[in-house]
Order: C-alpha cells, then structure tokens, then sequence
C-alpha cells in the first residue's frame, strides 16, 4: 500500500487514486490495450530517433517464444550470408533446413517471419547491436532527469517517491509474474509449442559446425532471448503518466511531452521488445493473463497465460506446471506424487491433491516429530534404500490468509529426527543447525 502517514494533511497526492491508476494500467497491459500498431510503430521510430537511430523493421509476434523464434531465425538467415554458396558448409546447412521444412510448427514460423521481414536470400541483411543499455543512458541522463525535476517542483520530490513506490508495487507485482515466471521456469520446455524451439536449435548446432568448416568466419554474438524489455521495468514513466492527468499535481512535462506519450504509448501498446539497431521485434498482450490475490499467476482450471499463437502456459500460485497438471489434476495420485523429483512441483501436486489426503492415502509412517519439522518414511520395496524419507516443514512467511504453506521435502534414509531431516537440506548436521529464525 501507498504510505501516507509522513505526509501533511495539504500533501496533493491521492493515495487512493494513485492506486486505482496503477491497478487499470496493470489491467490494460495484461489484458491488451488495444492501441493500434501504427501509434506504436510511431512512438518507436522516436524513441529511435531520439538517440540517433533510424526507424528499424519492425517484427511484431504473438508470443515471447514466437519473438524468440523470429530473432533466431534472423541470425540463421545472417548466418547462412557467411557461408560460401557452393561450400560443403552451405550443403550441410541445406540439408538441416531441408529436414525440418515439413515440420508444422516450424513452418508457420519461417512465413509469418517472410511476411514481415520479406527477406531475400541475395538481401544483404544485419540485426545490430542491441540499443537496450544505450536507451538506458540517454533515459536516465536526459528524459527521467527532466520530468523528475519538473515534478518535483510541482509536489515535492517526497511526493513523487511516494507515487513511484506505489506504481513500482502494483506493476512489478502483477506484470513481473508474467515475465519472470515464463523466463525463470524454464518456459521452453513447460509450453505447449515445443517443437519449432526444437527445430531452430537443431538447425542452429548444424550452422555452428558448418562455420567451424570456414576458419574464416566468425559466428554472431550470441542473443539472449530473455533479455526483453517491458513495463515492469518501466514503472517510473508511468509516474509522470499519471502526473499529467493529476490536475492537483500541477504538473507539466514541457519539452519533454512528446517523448513522454511516445513512451507511454509503448508502455501500454506492447508487453515486451528486443530493440536492435536494425530491427525492433515487438511482442503482442496476451489475450488471458489471470492472477491470485498476492498477484502470481494462477489458474486452477485452465490456463494462466495465453497468447494468440496459441502459446499457453499454466500456473499454480506463481509456479509454472506442465497443462496435464492442472487440466487432469483430478487424476493426481500419491505414487505419481512420489514420483516427481522437482520439490516446488511436488508441492504443487500436493497442494492440489491435499495435504491431509496426501498423508492419509500415502501411508506415511511417521518417525519423529519436533519443532522443526515431522519426519516420515514411506516403504516401496522392502528395503532401506527403496524407502522415500521426506521431512515436512511450515513456511516461515504466512499466505494473505494467515495460513502457512506446508513443503514435503525429500532426504536421505539414514535420517533420525526431523531437526537433523531439515539441517541436511541446509547442508548442515543436526549439531550444527540452530538458526535463529526460519525463512
């Protein structure tokens, strides 16, 4: 929440409404603002312009793994220009793209990329350098200077702190979701659409070793796909976005408004891009992006996320699953449970299973409780070291709730007590393990 109490009852900020804006453009960015392609192909162009760039191709896609695919097959396409046209290495890149040219996926893929791109093969082409930290210099050292100046002539730079930390709070929470947890859960293996991924590295370690053939050639710096700019990092331009319809903030952005609605209009016109000095690839809202009450994704019937290539991702409480989870949740049982190796979605299936049925149906045998956990064992073949020992441990942090999530965590069978179950996942002894609070 905004905090209020440091400021005087004459303090033009509205808490309240600083607020409502950041939830509705949250809301919009999530759910697609439906502002045209073109207003944001021209606020580009300028922002471009602005540090002394040309307007770029523009590339738009569907999803981030469609915006990761285009900018592979751009350094394909580069990369095959290097390579001599009658060489074994042109023929042995032939042959690799040859193989994968009825794969459906991969396809679909290489002509919505001609249908933007329209690339010829006797095209001299060149994606450059990505412009993201030169952005960033020219934002910090000139737009965010000028407008955070101007606005805290208007309500004092206390104010505007205040706001930013609001905004920071609700975009960060609510868009971060949507990026970390398709970037940091490993969202090439857990998507649907796994197959024109596949195809694209396939073709990418056969372009390798046909440019190890030519001792000449060098191959491109490598990009990385989830460098992506998007409004989670942006919060602070909207901090002047609501500034300017705030009439009691007085608030003026004087030379700097075009540059402002240029910067807005991408804040909320896109949900991520990968800006070249050549091209800017430009990712579509998704069509569906729900979240829980602490503002993870989260749905327990369907998907969390859907773009409009059809890239689906699924989530339970901000933790990314593979579909048959949640889709055939009702068919989890505690061998598939014991099964799975991955401790946070072992959880998962737990959580949506139940953690008192789980336990009931598991038949856990009990082996010592204490303060620090329970310790049970669970017998699949007769012998010490076919049995699951896990230990169960509370969160330290409570939910919204005031309930605390409960973690069956897998250890070894030579485990005695539940301290000493716990200190080994610390990489502890039990004489050893004596925190002073739990995390």
């Amino acid at each position: 929440m905004l905090e209020t109490r440091n400021q005087s009852d004459q303090s033009p900020v509205k808490a309240d409404q600083v607020l409502d804006y950041a939830t509705a453009l949250a809301q919009r960015i999530t759910t697609g603002s439906k502002r045209p392609r073109a207003e944001v192909e021209a606020s580009l162009a300028a922002i471009y312009e602005n540090v002394g760039l040309t307007p770029p191709t523009f590339v738009w896609c569907r999803s981030p793994r469609e915006m990761a695919g285009f900018i592979r097959v751009l350094r394909i396409l580069m990369m095959q220009q290097s390579l001599k046209p009658e060489s074994d290495a042109m023929a042995a890149l032939l042959k690799a793209m040859k193989q994968h040219q009825r794969q459906p996926e991969f396809k679909e893929l290489m002509s919505k990329f001609d249908q933007q791109v329209k690339f010829s093969g006797a095209q001299a082409i060149a994606i450059g350098q990505n412009i993201h930290s030169r952005l960033t210099n020219y934002l910090v050292r000139n737009l965010s200077s000028e407008l955070s100046d101007s606005l805290d002539r208007s309500c004092g730079s206390n104010n505007r702190i205040l706001i930013e930390t609001s905004l920071r709070q609700a975009l960060s929470q609510r868009l971060g979701a949507v990026k970390d947890s398709i970037a940091r859960n490993n969202w090439m293996q857990v998507s649907k659409n796994s197959s024109a991924e596949t195809t694209l590295k396939e073709i990418h370690s056969h372009l390798y070793e046909a440019i190890e053939l030519q001792n000449d050639i060098l191959p491109p710096a490598k990009i990385n796909l989830f460098d992506a700019w998007g409004p989670w990092y942006f919060y602070w331009i909207a901090v002047y976005g609501y500034a300017q319809q705030a009439p009691e903030l007085n608030f003026s952005a004087g030379h700097s408004t075009n540059e402002l609605q240029d910067w807005m209009q991408l804040l909320d016109g896109a949900l991520s891009c990968q800006l070249f000095e050549n091209f800017a690839f430009v990712c579509e809202h998704p069509r569906l992006a729900l979240f829980d009450e602490r503002g993870q994704l989260h749905n327990g019937s369907g998907p969390a996320v859907s773009f409009n290539d059809g890239d689906t991702y699924f989530a339970w409480h901000g933790c990314i699953v593979p579909g048959w989870i949640i889709e055939q949740k009702r068919f989890i049982t505690p061998s598939q449970i014991d099964r799975q190796s991955n401790v946070e979605m072992r959880r998962v299936m737990i959580d949506i299973y139940g953690w008192e049925r789980y336990l009931k149906n598991s038949r856990l045998k009990k082996l010592h409780e204490d303060k620090f956990g329970v310790l049970y064992t669970k017998d699949l073949g007769g012998r010490p070291w076919q049995s699951i020992y896990v230990v169960e441990v509370l969160n330290a942090t409570p939910e919204p709730s005031g309930k605390r999530r409960r973690y069956l965590l897998r250890v070894p069978p030579h485990m005695k007590t539940a301290k000493e179950a716990v200190a080994w996942t610390f990489g502890m002894t039990e004489e050893t393990y004596n925190p002073d609070f739990e995390s």
